[in-house]
């Protein structure tokens, strides 16, 4: 079994782009596969790619957009992702900007439960569950965003590392030798090898 953790930047264009291309390796895998967007909120990282003071002006509504994703999570990982990916895009596209009417209606189309996603937005639990994506950037040593990391449960000591995630590279390691995703395939892929990080 293979498991991709991708680390994303919840205002970032290109990430929308490497999360829809994780959804297509999940999908055009014939080998179980599963992955998990890890949204990053690390005001160091948010300096080196964006602009340093609008990185300030960004960083609280940053929180509050993982904080709803956190909790459309509680809802299923699927339902989770879609709200992700809708409330992405319709931030960046400049369809409208963040307000709680846009995420209600978000949270209404992924078929949530409202009254449910409402108490689990700010709750203790989403928290957490943002606080342990945190120490898992800084564990894994993530330095942008829109990179994303391999793991194969078989032989799970170390991970490949991609900063850039491209589709045929992607499938070409994970499709032709799934097995071989150790030292070898990361020194033959110009991958980085990581230390495998459990997540509750």
């Amino acid at each position: 079994m293979l498991e991709a953790y991708l680390f994303v930047d919840p205002l970032c264009k290109q990430c929308i782009k490497s999360e829809k291309i994780i959804k297509r390796l999940a999908k055009n895998l014939n080998t179980h596969f599963l992955y998990q967007f890890i949204p990053m909120l690390n005001i160091k990282i948010l300096n080196n790619t964006r602009v340093p003071k609008m990185a300030r002006i960004h960083q609280q509504l940053y929180y509050q957009i993982v904080m709803d994703y956190k909790a459309a999570l509680f809802h299923g990982k699927k339902r989770g992702q879609n709200f992700f990916i809708t409330l992405q895009e319709e931030l960046l596209n400049d369809k409208d900007r963040y307000n709680n009417r846009l995420v209600l209606a978000t949270a209404e189309n992924s078929k949530l439960d409202l009254d449910m996603f409402k108490e689990d937005r700010r709750s203790q639990l989403a928290k957490k569950s943002f606080e342990a994506d945190q120490q898992l950037v800084h564990e894994m040593k993530i330095t942008k965003p829109s990179s994303a990391v391999i793991f194969n449960w078989a032989m799970f000591n170390y991970g490949i590392l991609f900063n850039n995630v491209n589709y045929d590279d992607l499938y070409r390691v994970c499709h032709s030798q799934p097995e071989r995703i150790n030292r070898k395939s990361i020194r033959d892929n110009h991958g980085i090898p990581v230390p495998h990080v459990s997540i509750n």
